[in-house]
């Protein structure tokens, strides 16, 4: 079994890649965030964030799509198929974020530059191939 190490580890979640086309992202359980008040610790709680992201997700996918491609291990790098893991993980498309920007000017000397389109910069990318929308 190949070890994998989070890219990412935020106050609730840490994300994982494999090099393909998804990230996989698993709740820490248990874990007690700064806005938390009082000692409690809820049992479960990753777990529990990632079954209600699950219900809401599925519930609306055929309104408006989403990254989620399971919470199920089984269909996860043998990595996930931990019991640290089950219900308290999910498997997610990689998502490539255009916010509006229409074109990139990128200088090659200090006397030139070109403008690229980003849309035709993104269609012609090899390594985007089938990875357009949900």
């Amino acid at each position: 079994m190949q070890e994998m190490k989070p890219i990412k580890e935020g106050k609730v979640r840490e994300i994982y890649d494999n090099g393909d086309s998804h990230d996989y992202g698993s709740n820490r359980p248990d874990q007690l965030l700064r806005c938390d008040s009082g000692t409690n610790v809820v049992t479960k709680k990753g777990t529990v964030l990632t079954q209600m992201s699950k219900f809401w997700f599925n519930l609306t996918k055929d309104i408006l799509p989403n990254h989620m491609i399971s919470t199920d291990v089984k269909d996860m790098p043998e990595f996930f198929q931990q019991e640290r893991f089950d219900g308290n993980s999910m498997m997610c498309k990689k998502l490539v974020i255009n916010a509006g920007i229409r074109e990139v000017i990128v200088r090659e000397t200090p006397d030139t530059f070109t403008v690229y389109d980003v849309s035709a910069w993104i269609e012609d990318d090899d390594s985007m191939t089938g990875k357009f929308g949900y």
